[in-house]
């Protein structure tokens, strides 16, 4: 017969534990561990920072993109769109978040054609060429669907275009801040323009009492004149305004060139 023999641990005897050598190898071996896992861990943190940086720039971009799209064609430029007090201080090269990140916005304007303009927004988050991020759109020239595919259109109309009469157009500011190299600029935008005329462009001020004025310009209810005037008011960059007017009558236009009194 086999023997069977049974070994117990005698009653009262303490149950055997770790040494402390044990436990210092435990404890070094868990350091190692976790040093080596310390990188991964800041690597992980850094791209989720970088991802959240990337996608609150993208979301400043498009929103300035849509802005931009609520402008006047004429309006769209890179002095504008760069001008922090352009459009009731809705532009400009800067943008704060509410966790106070500071954001680097760009705008860039290429007009490929007159009645295009494709728009480039870049905003940066750091010096690094990579922290940045850039949304662009393509804006037409609302114009442009009566304009035809012409050259510049004029104040002038070729004979036939319309049946109205000659009027003269009356454009007033409010301050001697017109820009002396472009002035005040009259352009007829629909489509009975001649395109080999071109009224000169007119320069209110002082003397004039910041008054000017074309006649005659022929008129009608499908005449339509674009007037734009480009100012620079002390200490800030040029500003653009337009206007668009349908020439039925002798006509005046007033446009406020101090938008800071």
């Amino acid at each position: 017969m086999r023997r069977i023999s049974l070994w117990a641990t005698p009653l009262g005897s303490p149950a055997r534990g770790f040494s402390m050598i044990e436990l210092l190898v435990t404890v070094l071996l868990a350091g190692i561990i976790f040093a080596a896992m310390v990188p991964v861990f800041a690597s992980a943190l850094k791209k989720t920072s970088q991802d959240n940086f990337r996608v609150t720039a993208t979301n400043i971009a498009q929103d300035r993109i849509e802005k931009i799209r609520t402008l006047d064609f004429i309006d769209i430029t890179e002095d504008n769109l760069n001008n922090p007090a352009f459009a009731d201080n809705e532009f400009g090269t800067s943008f704060v978040t509410v966790n106070g990140k500071t954001y680097n916005v760009e705008s860039y304007v290429v007009t490929p054609a007159p009645k295009y303009k494709t728009i480039r927004v870049t905003v940066s988050w750091s010096a690094a060429a990579s922290d940045s991020t850039t949304v662009q759109t393509v804006v037409m020239d609302p114009a442009a669907e009566t304009v035809g595919a012409s050259a510049t259109p004029s104040a002038t109309p070729s004979p036939n275009s319309t049946t109205g009469t000659s009027y003269t157009l009356v454009v007033s500011v409010t301050d001697n801040d017109v820009d002396t190299s472009y002035g005040v600029r009259v352009v007829r935008i629909d489509n009975g323009y001649n395109q080999t005329q071109l009224p000169s462009p007119q320069f209110p001020n002082a003397t004039n009492a910041l008054s000017v004025s074309w006649s005659p310009l022929i008129g009608g209810p499908n005449v339509v004149y674009r007037i734009t005037v480009k100012f620079r008011p002390p200490g800030h960059s040029t500003m653009t305004l337009t206007k668009d007017v349908t020439l039925i009558d002798s006509t005046s236009v007033f446009f406020d060139t101090d938008p800071y009194h």
